[in-house]
């Protein structure tokens, strides 16, 4: 294989066996990324994956390899989550109690899994540089220092970023409809 002046990866143009080689390489990745913003459902995240990588098919084979190429597939993946939350329309969240006493793991995933619901629509309203800041940093695990080295800034600028995309987030949450539930049964502190 041959490898793209760009990157040290393959040129996925020249050889077939480059595609099969990127694919091993960034989309069980891109997997763990997307399942961690979109919690327990997985069909929605194989859906985004696939989407994202039929995307890079189309986008690399017309322009050739990005220098990151997972970069760019978690940001074409984020991007069609956003979307995702944008054209759905809020579902009203149970109110009910979660069942007897002792069964308080099914309470707690189902809080979990609601607080997911509520923060995804959250972040679906923050511009798209403050979402995926917050997800890199929070679900993702990032540090301020491999955040602030991509984008080239120091570590303090990271930090007011975060506190700004943090307060958004929160204003966000605010203004969602009523029936989202009780933020504070959600996260409580």
């Amino acid at each position: 294989m041959r490898p793209h002046p760009a990157t040290d990866h393959p040129d996925p143009l020249r050889d077939p066996a480059g595609w099969s080689e990127l694919l091993h390489v960034h989309v069980p990745a891109l997997y763990g990324a997307v399942a961690r913003r979109v919690g327990p459902d997985r069909q929605l995240t194989e859906d985004l994956v696939q989407e994202a990588w039929l995307r890079a098919v189309a986008s690399w084979s017309a322009r050739g390899l990005p220098q990151d190429p997972g970069a760019w597939l978690r940001t074409a993946a984020f991007n069609l989550l956003r979307d995702h939350f944008k054209r759905r329309r809020p579902e009203a969240l149970e109110t009910e109690p979660a069942g007897p006493l002792g069964d308080e793991e099914r309470a707690r995933d189902e809080r979990r899994a609601r607080a997911a619901a509520v923060v995804q629509r959250g972040l679906a309203a923050l511009p798209r540089a403050s979402a995926e800041l917050l997800a890199a940093r929070h679900f993702d695990g990032r540090t301020l220092a491999a955040l602030a080295a991509e984008a080239r800034t120091s570590e303090r600028a990271i930090e007011g970023r975060l506190r700004r995309a943090r307060g958004a987030l929160e204003r966000a949450l605010r203004r969602l409809p009523p029936h989202s539930a009780d933020l504070r049964e959600l996260f409580p502190e």
